[in-house]
């Protein structure tokens, strides 16, 4: 190796190379002269050629409040152009680290941004697209790698690791067709992601865990063993950060892994063991203090894996938008008027628009509802037959209340953290039925409030009361004005006229 270029205490690194793709870095222009210079003379020994054109000059300063001074260089008698960005294995690199992770973080997006907008014509969308299942496993196998591609080395701060989550958290909120409102453990719960903060923390250790794995002569395990032994907590070398993971996630010492490494799959295990049982402790912690996912079975909650519903692919496109149409249940996000009424402050009146006898409450339209009894009860026998296969007479022991958080999560039929093949099928032929339901019931909903707008509309707004014929058992046929502000024609009995 040439005494030329950059060094790390008593380790030389000038060089870096993979492929095709090489760095030359020192500190000194005279240095870098003399680099360029042997690379030349190995090239033609190797009888190839260097591309003057892809070969760029990149001054990396300590601080940004340093002047920046670009010297001049030469390949082959032609001059090296000084860039404000270089690229070496798909990573950016600028003139300080902290712009090179803000370019990367920013790149990453817009390739992940891009690759989305890729999968579209394969119908990677919301309704009327592919099924929850298939989008997961895009979203999982070609979205996030290219989303975190190199973040393990840069491990970016919290400004950065905020634009990556948020752009996550939309993207699976968009493909999910939930609203940007819903929580992010929810999400991240029924889609079994996990935040892009936690994700990046398992890629570093796991490259720790690589370096320490070399041999003794390796340049990145010198440096590892020299970082280790002399920088302080608060310097930046990527080690010592490295050190205040093992620490955080109570891993141990790094010391002590640099001395008796363990295997690789050995070591991800532990790894993804460790932080995944962290972040599951603090996600059913956080749950019990929502009211928006008491209905959603955290016990089945597993980091990395989609909720149990799931992990069935759907029978069609239209059973696809029954599963979409089921998470806004899941995560308490579909609007009854109750919810109206609670955020207007009850400017809003939260009576049922479909049988206007009481509030419309998630119990009322699902069970109790008499304008959609109907198209309720056909669907409510099918399920009380479904279970009763696996769990004779347990349909009828719960309450009302047990009732619609089975309908809704089915899981909860089983008092367990793990099912068995045979018992993930007795739950999606459930569930299929649970999705029916629900389904039925918000389009019968919606076409009634339809019917409801058009009769309202097509009568005069001073009108308050119409005598009907005699033969109508109801007598008058009252014009109610709800407080707010919409129309409604009610007979005095309390049924709908519409």
């Amino acid at each position: 190796m040439a005494e030329e270029g950059c060094v790390i205490g008593d380790v030389r690194c000038n060089t870096s190379a993979c492929a095709d793709d090489v760095t030359l870095n020192s500190k000194k222009p005279g240095e870098t002269s003399v680099l360029i210079s042997m690379a030349e003379t190995f090239a033609s020994y190797e009888r190839y050629i260097l591309q003057p054109k892809k070969t760029e000059a990149l001054k990396v300063v300590t601080s940004s409040r340093k002047e920046i001074v670009e010297e001049d260089f030469e390949i082959y008698g032609n001059k090296i152009t000084n860039a404000d960005i270089c690229t070496h294995l798909g990573l950016k690199r600028s003139h300080t680290i902290s712009s090179t992770a803000e370019q990367n973080v920013d790149n990453n997006i817009q390739k992940a941004r891009r690759t989305v907008y890729s999968f579209m014509s394969s119908g990677f969308y919301g309704a009327g697209g592919l099924d929850v299942p298939s989008i997961l496993h895009i979203l999982k196998m070609h979205i996030i790698p290219i989303l975190l591609y190199g973040l393990e080395i840069i491990l970016p701060k919290k400004t950065q690791i905020d634009k990556l989550e948020i752009f996550q958290k939309r993207i699976l909120k968009q493909l999910l067709v939930l609203p940007s409102s819903t929580p992010d453990i929810a999400i991240y719960s029924i889609s079994g992601l996990l935040p892009v903060k936690i994700q990046i923390h398992k890629r570093a250790l796991i490259m720790y865990n690589n370096v320490c794995l070399q041999s003794e002569s390796a340049v990145e395990r010198r440096i590892a063993v020299r970082q280790l032994t002399i920088k302080s907590n608060k310097s930046a070398s990527w080690f010592v950060d490295i050190r205040k993971l093992f620490w955080l996630y109570e891993l141990g010492d790094p010391e002590d892994l640099l001395e008796s490494p363990t295997e690789k799959e050995h070591w991800k295990r532990t790894v993804n063991r460790t932080i995944d049982n962290i972040w599951l402790q603090q996600t059913i912690a956080e749950s019990k203090t929502m009211k928006t996912l008491q209905n959603l079975n955290m016990n089945m909650v597993k980091p990395r894996k989609p909720h149990p519903l799931l992990q069935q692919q759907a029978v069609s496109t239209y059973d696809a938008n029954r599963q979409l149409l089921k998470l806004k249940f899941m995560c308490g996000k579909y609007i009854l008027q109750s919810d109206r009424a609670s955020f207007s402050k009850n400017k809003v009146d939260d009576t049922c628009r479909v049988c206007y006898k009481s509030p419309e409450t998630l119990q009322h339209m699902v069970l109790e509802c008499s304008g959609l009894s109907a198209v309720r009860d056909p669907i409510i026998r099918d399920i009380e037959s479904e279970i009763e296969k696996s769990f004779p007479c347990l349909w009828q022991s719960y309450t009302q209340d047990q009732k619609v958080t089975a309908l809704i999560d089915c899981t909860v039929l089983y008092k367990k953290h793990k099912l068995s093949k045979v018992e993930c099928q007795r739950l999606h032929k459930i569930d299929f039925q649970c999705r029916r339901l629900f389904f039925t019931l918000h389009t019968k909903r919606f076409k009634i409030f339809e019917l409801s707008k058009g009769a309202a509309s097509a009568r005069p707004l001073n009108t308050i009361s119409k005598s009907v014929c005699s033969g109508n058992s109801a007598g008058n046929l009252l014009i109610t004005k709800k407080p707010d502000g919409c129309y409604n024609s009610v007979d005095p009995l309390g049924s709908s006229r519409l």
